[in-house]
């Protein structure tokens, strides 16, 4: 039997349920913001990811391209999770996008800009459009993390330091460690990732005056997504490293400068999933009027009772 393009890659993605995945923002942290964003989601926009994940729960569609980095067939996608601002924290950051941002392979901010493009373009299969929203999950979260936006000692994984009793580096516990310490353990990630989004989601006083705010036009994926790396790459100098490298190198950062990160975590994680959720939200409504379009000859009527069935 001959099998299609898509259900082969269906299958695959079915699979990588079974890998474990590398640290971007760690497991905690994107399932975070994507259950975030699923409370933010409309209707349409709920249904959108609905269909294109094949029903997949999305915070394991978040994982996805932690999984598959270092896979042969994607290796492609690995300078996709970040951009390396050659800044020089804490004296000055900034992100210069021709300077930073790799001509050879890319970088997140062009990984966002591309996968939104591949979405967006109805030529595309069901299976491709599947795996670049699932791409576009994950990458919406990692750019949201501050050293993901930093060159400086590969992003930090380059410096020692201590978290308790643990011998890891900078990066690690900004993308795992101390979102563990604050979410609660790697055992229980799921339930404790849903438990923090609805949290942050319920000290959101009003969330379609937050949600309306964020970047949304897709014409602009660049300059939204630039945006969103400059916020993230100003707490390199504001916090991350404002006493430079000997600050934190070889240093216990599990009770003083915890206290202070894990403030600008929890605001990184809460924009990250509302600004996921108003680019998907855009995306679904964008895909509501390519159809409407397409459906050439028939009344209002019917196009609703067409709407509907679908929904």
């Amino acid at each position: 039997m001959l099998h299609s393009k898509s259900s082969a890659l269906f299958s695959f993605i079915a699979l990588t349920s079974l890998i474990p995945s590398s640290l971007c923002w760690g497991s905690l942290g994107h399932r975070t913001v994507a259950y975030l964003a699923s409370e933010y989601l409309t209707p349409n926009g709920s249904t959108y990811v609905a269909n294109h994940l094949n029903d997949e729960d999305i915070s394991e569609a978040a994982l996805f391209a932690d999984k598959v980095r270092h896979m042969p067939m994607f290796n492609y996608s690995a300078g996709w999770h970040y951009i390396d601002a050659e800044d020089d924290p804490p004296r000055q950051c900034g992100i210069n996008i021709t300077r930073d941002c790799a001509m050879q392979g890319g970088c997140i901010v062009s990984a966002i800009v591309n996968q939104t493009a591949r979405i967006m373009n109805e030529s595309t299969s069901h299976a491709d459009r599947g795996q670049a929203l699932r791409f576009l999950l994950h990458f919406l979260g990692d750019i949201h993390q501050p050293l993901h936006t930093e060159a400086g000692e590969r992003g930090g994984n380059a410096i020692p330091v201590l978290f308790g009793n643990k011998h890891t580096n900078l990066h690690s516990i900004w993308d795992t460690d101390m979102l563990v310490k604050y979410a609660g353990a790697e055992e229980d990630e799921k339930a404790n990732a849903l438990t923090w989004a609805k949290k942050l989601y319920a000290a959101d006083q009003d969330h379609a005056r937050s949600l309306a705010a964020e970047c949304q036009d897709l014409g602009k994926a660049a300059e939204c997504s630039l945006l969103w790396a400059h916020e993230a790459n100003k707490w390199i100098c504001e916090y991350v490293l404002k006493d430079d490298v000997a600050g934190v190198e070889n240093k216990d950062l599990s009770a003083e400068y915890y206290d202070g990160a894990v403030l600008i975590v929890e605001a990184m994680i809460s924009k990250a999933g509302r600004r996921l959720a108003a680019w998907v939200n855009a995306l679904a409504v964008h895909a509501l009027e390519s159809r409407l379009g397409s459906l050439n000859g028939l009344s209002y009527i019917e196009e609703l009772i067409l709407m509907q069935q679908d929904l």
